[in-house]
This record gives C-alpha cells, structure tokens and sequence, in this order.
C-alpha cells in the first residue's frame, strides 16, 4: 500500500502563515501592554495640622462643613503616564481636593471636584473625613487615549479592614459612556446630508418619470 510522503511545501506555508500570525500578535500586544499609565503612591502626614500649613491650607474652610479632616494625604502620580480627570473619593467616608494660588499679596484656596490631569511625578493634597472604622480611598481616572473614553479605578485602604485589589486598576461598573455612535447614526440617519441627498434624488426621479407619462 502506498502512502503519500509529507509535502514540505504545504509545511513551509502554514508554518510561515503560523509565524506571520504570532508576529502580528506580538506587534499590536507589546505596545499595549507596555503602554505608559498613571500609578499611585500615598503619602499619609503624620500630623493633619502641619501638613495643612505646610501645603498652605490653614486657613481653608470646607465646603462640606466638616472642619479639620481625619487626614491630609498627598498623593504622587509614580507611574510613566498622565492621568486624566482624577477625581478622589472615599469609600465610608468623604474627600476634597484643595488648590492654592498664591500671588504673594493673596492666598485663594479652591476644592477642585476634578483634577484635570496629573502628570507623572505631580502630587496633589487630598483631605479625607471618615464614616466608619473601615474606610478606603478610591482614584478615579480616564485612561488615554481619552477618546475611548475608559474610565477605571484603584483602592487604597486607609484604615480598618479593606479588600486587596489587584495592582491594576478596574474598570468603572457603572460608567455610562452613552449611546453606541452607529446606532445613533442609524436613529438620526434623516438628519445627516446623504438621506437629504437621497430624498432630493427620489423626488426628482419620481418627477422624471411623471413627465414622461
């Protein structure tokens, strides 16, 4: 009984196809996994009234009513990216965000309920109530590109006993980010210039053929 002998030509292509396939791989993957990213890095001051003076914040006053905070953290960007639309939250508690500008003769102190964005190696202070012995830090950011419009979160725990989380950061359950573009595309297909293109064709081939009735 004879039997075919293997095809080198057949193995060469598939293992060339096969290379080509983990290479594409490879090439989208690596720049997304190495992709530079925000990262955070608590600093927690000792005393809450030294670290407002020394952050220039003696004389701020709440909006919230509160008074002195629990604690006054900075909190440092260490990764290799920026992070964008930062926002600070506390879970069991309550987090503001102070701003100083000083011109020399005047000192404004301004909550910010958005940083806009945190470059690597920047800082902000943070001042932080709590409800409860259990209580955590929440950062909240958009990752870049900011077109897709990702939004995601890290914990730190501050006191008490706080779930671990894993060192990247999740994405936001409930963040609505609108309607799909294509269905919306389709919904208002009437309003956009190629169906009034269509309809000014239509009646103008309906026109057509009556006059020539």
């Amino acid at each position: 009984m004879m039997t075919e002998g293997i095809n080198w030509g057949d193995v060469a292509t598939w293992a060339a196809a096969f290379i080509a396939l983990v290479s594409a791989f490879v090439t989208v993957w690596w720049p997304h996994r190495n992709r530079a990213q925000a990262s955070w890095f608590v600093i927690d001051y000792d005393d809450v009234d030294s670290g407002l003076h020394a952050n220039g914040l003696s004389l701020w006053t709440p909006h919230n009513g509160r008074g002195t905070p629990d604690k006054l953290l900075r909190v440092l960007n260490d990764g290799d990216g920026p992070g964008f639309n930062v926002v600070f939250t506390v879970e069991e508690g309550e987090a503001a965000v102070a701003s100083v500008d000083d011109n020399g003769a005047n000192t404004v102190v301004t909550e910010l309920p958005t940083v806009h964005v945190i470059q690597p190696g920047e800082s902000v202070p943070v001042a932080v109530w709590f409800d409860s012995d259990d209580a955590a830090l929440v950062i909240h950011w958009t990752l870049q590109p900011t077109r897709l419009d990702k939004h995601v979160y890290h914990r730190i725990a501050l006191r008490g006993k706080i779930d671990r989380q894993p060192w990247k950061p999740l994405a936001e359950p409930e963040h609505d980010r609108g309607c799909n573009l294509t269905l919306y595309r389709l919904a208002h297909f009437h309003e956009t210039q190629l169906a009034h293109r269509l309809a000014r064709w239509k009646r103008n081939l309906i026109s057509a053929l009556k006059r020539r009735r």
